[in-house]
């Protein structure tokens, strides 16, 4: 008898935690058929061969057109 083993997906991805000008977290409303709607922070999958900050930033341009420079959090002191 030959057994199998279930290997887990692994799924990369990357997200982003984005505070607008008056403090509020920034976060975009998903629809999936079949499914009520439901808020998530934007970001997700990273594809073959990039790097998590690159799927970061072609995941913000795709879903808010924002064009972002990944690094430091603003005003952040060392």
């Amino acid at each position: 008898m030959t057994s199998r083993v279930a290997w887990p997906v692994v799924r990369r991805s990357a997200r982003a935690l984005l505070v607008d000008d008056d403090g509020w977290l920034v976060l975009v409303e998903r629809t999936k058929p079949g499914q009520a709607p439901y808020w998530t922070t934007p970001g997700g999958g990273v594809e073959v061969g990039e790097s998590a900050a690159q799927a970061l930033m072609r995941e913000l341009l795709e879903e808010l057109g924002a064009s972002v420079i990944i690094g430091l959090a603003a005003g952040r002191r060392r």
